[in-house]
C-alpha cells in the first residue's frame, strides 16, 4: 500500500456485527462441533463437549482472562484509540439487506453471479438464541459484551 501512496483513508473498512446473545449460542455449538480450529483437541474443546450452555457462558465469565477472544467486545476490532475506524456496518441480523445496502453505497452493481449470500445458521440448527439463556446467563452476557450491546444498541 505504501508503495502506491494509498493511505488507510483511500479504502472502505466494512465489519459483520452480530447480537451478542445469539453469537455466543453460535460459538457453543461450534465448539461443541468441534468446528473452531483454535480450541480443537484443547481442554476447553472437551470440556464444551460434556457442558450445557449455562456452564459454557458461565466458564468464559470465570475462567477467560479479558483478552480471550470470546470475551472481546467487536469494538475491539472496529476502533483505534478508541476513535471508531469502521466505514460500513452490517449487522449479521439483518445481513442480506445490509449486504445490498453497502453494495449500493459502493456503487458496485449486483450480479446475482458474484454476490452469494450465505449466512449459515448454527451448524444447520435454526433456533431462537433467547430460549438458551436464564435471567443469570443474560446478565452475564450482557455485562461482558455491554460496549458492543450500548454503542449498536442491541436488545435482548
Amino acid at each position: 500500500v505504501e508503495s502506491l501512496n494509498l493511505s488507510e483513508h483511500d479504502f472502505k473498512k466494512i465489519s459483520i456485527i452480530r447480537n451478542p446473545w445469539e453469537r455466543m449460542v453460535s460459538w457453543f455449538f461450534f465448539i461443541k462441533n468441534r468446528k473452531n480450529p483454535y480450541v480443537k483437541d484443547t481442554d476447553f474443546q472437551k470440556f464444551v463437549e460434556k457442558s450445557n450452555f449455562d456452564q459454557f457462558i458461565k466458564f468464559i465469565f470465570i475462567n477467560l482472562d479479558d483478552k480471550s477472544l470470546l470475551k472481546r467486545p467487536y469494538l475491539f476490532y472496529m476502533c483505534d484509540k478508541n476513535i471508531f475506524k469502521i466505514d460500513y456496518v452490517i449487522r449479521y441480523e439483518n445481513y442480506e439487506s445490509d449486504i445490498d445496502r453497502v453494495l449500493t453505497l459502493l456503487k458496485v452493481r449486483k450480479n446475482n453471479n458474484n454476490v452469494k449470500y450465505s449466512k449459515k445458521r448454527t451448524c444447520g440448527l435454526k433456533y431462537n438464541y433467547r430460549d438458551f439463556y436464564n435471567k443469570e446467563t443474560k446478565s452475564i452476557v450482557e455485562n461482558i459484551y455491554c460496549e458492543d450491546i450500548n454503542f449498536f444498541k442491541y436488545s435482548f
